[in-house]
């Protein structure tokens, strides 16, 4: 047996308890395809080592059980913008999510100390002390709402919960010795965004919402009806309507409700981290595929093929020039991704039936297609076989097939490893992506760290910084929701022949890129000779990521998408 393949049998084993293993796999395995031995001897070094594999994972899932949910739970909670202390009887912190972090770090009104929650305001501390101990037992219990800072220009409102009113938002962050949880609001996304939440999930008129987050700012009625130049006995009627619509008695039961709300908008599919509405389209084969619309929905419609370590949560930062300039981006998990039914694609052109029923569903006459990274090889695959609907095409960054990545100087440590062992060995890059997965379950912070080295310099930059971060977490946990087959999958697919001819597609294509990776160059090349009616657009210092996450207008304009 060669050195090299002990050496994969022991990060094999290493895996089930250390993180950051797969990187390395992937660094042996192309080392043992480029071995010097027969098409037989690497066969069966396969064989021997899928088998190590499946006992390594049998060890891994012992150990993930026990600690998946809690963290992906936790993830979530990171994401809304609800500032949350969970509390026991004597008010000792029990948990808090980022977002109570930065509370703690920049309002002096409110503190931990000794393990204890502590509030500035005497009267305010006395009131949730004595609503925890009322709490802590069988008696009824109701919200209790208070204003932190009530004599600043900067009053926040806060709810304190009962736990087990709490329970269902975080059942997994609720030790049995929980007795009230401690909601601080926000700095939300914009009034319109938390508006069209609040119609969502309570039916609300327009301005049954806008009174609702007015009541959750802690103005009254008299204050309500001289902003909306109404008569408080308006007002009162609008409030009454919103108690019915929202099964709430009281205004701190609404305010509590509101607070809740990015949880239940989490829970549910609607991560309130990210803008975008969820739709559920009935597929062929008694399948599902979800998608994510965002923009408006008479926009210009543009279906987005996300990169393979993401999913329909995966759009620009700022979306506002979707607005401006009338387009929606209808943004699909692929087979097995997210919340879309498997089983996983066995070719490219699997993709387009999905599309196609995306299609009918919205009776798009025609469409335009974004392809990023891998998601390029789907799109140009929409292109080929729906000709007829497809205007125009614009990919990012995008791989191509026919290229020896590896043997491309200054080649990143992906292209450098997982290509020709995706092609060499598909059935063990499957299990390195099981590994890939069961870190990001376990960590997924270091896991992401670990991912960032797969990349060139510019896009760990980008990818690094801290709201990238946590959106391109988000997308690659979601990605990952039924396991990782479907992203193993994607990458075997994107690194073979593609089953369809480039010199076939008669869409216009642009073909955005940086100058950060030759890898991406050299299938920016390939595929402008390719395709028949192919412009490049030049990204100076830019690579995916900020095409991705920064720059996606500009890239939008310089192809004449928008004005």
């Amino acid at each position: 047996m060669l050195k090299s393949s002990d050496k994969l049998v022991e990060l094999i084993y290493r895996s089930a308890v250390d993180e950051g293993v797969f990187l390395d796999l992937c660094e042996g395995l192309a080392a043992l395809s480029d071995a010097n031995i027969s098409d037989d001897e690497k066969s069966q070094h396969e064989v021997s080592l899928l088998g190590h594999f499946n006992h390594s994972a049998m060890i891994a899932e012992r150990v993930s059980q026990l600690t998946s949910d809690k963290l992906i739970a936790e993830k979530i909670l990171d994401q809304v913008s609800t500032a949350i202390f969970v509390l026991d009887a004597k008010a000792r912190v029990l948990f808090h999510n980022l977002p109570a972090t930065r509370v703690l770090e920049t309002d002096s009104r409110i503190s931990i100390a000794d393990e204890k929650i502590s509030l500035t305001e005497p009267e305010q501390q006395v009131a949730l002390l004595s609503a925890l101990q009322s709490w802590d037992g069988p008696a009824s219990s109701e919200d209790e709402a208070m204003l932190l800072g009530r004599s600043d220009a900067n009053a926040q409102i806060m709810v304190l919960s009962p736990a087990e009113d709490a329970h269902r938002f975080l059942h997994e962050q609720l030790p049995g010795t929980a007795t009230g949880v401690l909601f601080i609001a926000g700095h939300a996304s914009s009034n319109r965004q938390q508006q069209q939440r609040l119609q969502q999930l309570y039916q609300l008129t327009p301005s049954e919402a806008d009174i609702t987050l007015r009541l959750a700012q802690g103005l009254s009625v008299e204050e309500i009806a001289e902003a909306r130049s109404s008569k408080p006995a308006t007002i009162r009627g609008y409030i009454k309507s919103i108690f019915q619509k929202t099964k709430t008695r009281r205004q701190a039961e609404l305010v509590a409700l509101i607070l809740r709300a990015p949880l239940h908008v989490a829970l549910t599919g609607k991560n309130a981290a990210i803008d975008g509405q969820d739709v559920v389209i009935a597929a062929r084969h008694d399948r599902q595929v979800m998608l994510r619309s965002y923009g408006p929905e008479n926009g210009l419609p543009v279906i987005w093929c996300h990169a393979s370590l993401s999913c329909r949560f995966e759009r620009p930062r700022n979306i506002d020039f979707l607005f401006k300039n009338k387009l929606r981006l209808l943004v699909l998990d692929r087979a097995g991704y997210g919340e879309t039914s498997g089983p996983p694609y066995d070719s490219l052109n699997a993709f387009v039936d999905d599309v196609q029923d995306v299609v009918n569903h919205f009776q798009l006459s025609s469409f335009r297609l974004v392809g990023m990274l891998a998601g390029a090889g789907y799109a140009l695959a929409c292109a080929a076989h729906l000709a007829d609907k497809v205007d125009e095409v614009l990919l990012l960054d995008p791989f191509a097939p026919g290229i020896e990545e590896h043997k491309i100087p200054g080649a990143p440590l992906y292209y450098r490893t997982v290509p020709r062992v995706a092609r060499r060995f598909p059935t063990l890059v499957k299990k390195v992506m099981q590994i890939a997965a069961h870190e990001f379950s376990t960590d997924w912070r270091s896991a992401y760290n670990h991912v960032l080295r797969l990349f060139n310099e510019q896009d760990r930059r980008v990818l690094d910084q801290g709201a990238v971060k946590n959106q391109a977490i988000t997308q690659a946990t979601e990605a990952m929701r039924q396991g990782a087959d479907a992203l193993a999958n994607d990458i075997i697919l994107a690194h073979q022949a593609w089953p369809f001819e480039l010199a076939d597609i008669q869409a216009r294509c642009w073909i955005a890129t940086g100058n950060g990776d030759p890898v991406v160059e050299a299938f920016a090349r390939q595929l402008y000779k390719g395709l028949e009616r192919s412009e490049l657009i030049l990204r100076n210092g830019e690579g995916f990521a900020a095409m991705l996450y920064e720059t996606t207008e500009h890239v939008f304009r310089e192809a004449g998408w928008i004005k």
